[in-house]
């Protein structure tokens, strides 16, 4: 069932601030277990672990995920900008395939996510399926994004000052102060993540 972009909105701020806020802020610490174990949790979060088998790290005496957070410090990768972003998006499929003998696509979005909310744009399967691109083109897909982002941005702003007047009693936020979200609710990467939701929501329903 699609869901309207008021309950895309909720729910993108509640899994925010029960969830996804640890995740990035753990990832920016300078300690490295930190780092790795926000990494971990992130990656069952968003339902990528199993795809990065343990026979190319653990197996191999490096920690969990080791090879994934070498690829994230690459500093090909610290510098994201909406301009190098499917170019970054292809060095980070490149190097995580070539360590875990995979294509990674959706994971190389979503771990870009982690570190750099404002531009990077989250690829999966489920969205894929509701703007229509062929499989494994981020280029497309991007531009079929971005046309819907900037076509919805009304709405999507709307629906996520809403979250403010909400009442939280069955979701996490009852846990946090109405400045913390109305802190967020007004940013464009809340703004664009609203959109992953509502698409993952649409392409489900497609599938």
């Amino acid at each position: 069932m699609i869901k309207s972009y008021e309950h895309c909105a909720l729910e993108c701020a509640d899994t925010w601030f029960a969830k996804e806020e640890a995740f990035v802020a753990g990832l920016a610490s300078k300690d490295v277990s930190n780092r790795l174990a926000a990494l971990c949790r992130a990656a069952g979060h968003f339902k990528i672990a199993r795809n990065f088998p343990k026979e190319y790290d653990v197996d191999r005496g490096l920690e969990r995920l080791e090879p994934v957070l070498q690829i994230l410090d690459d500093p090909g990768v610290r510098e994201v900008t909406a301009e190098n972003l499917a170019d970054t998006v292809r060095l980070v499929r490149r190097e995580l395939a070539a360590v875990y003998d995979r294509d990674l696509l959706s994971a190389a979005t979503k771990l870009l996510w982690l570190r750099h909310q404002n531009v990077s744009i989250i690829f999966d399967k489920q969205a894929r399926v509701a703007l229509g691109t062929p499989k494994g083109d981020y280029e497309g897909y991007l531009t079929r994004w971005r046309d819907r982002y900037q076509a919805d941005l009304p709405e999507i702003k709307g629906a996520s000052l809403s979250v403010c007047a909400t009442n939280h009693t069955a979701t996490n936020l009852t846990k946090v102060c109405d400045s913390d979200i109305r802190a967020i609710v007004g940013r464009a990467w809340f703004h664009m993540r609203v959109l992953d939701i509502r698409l993952w929501y649409e392409g489900n329903g497609a599938s």
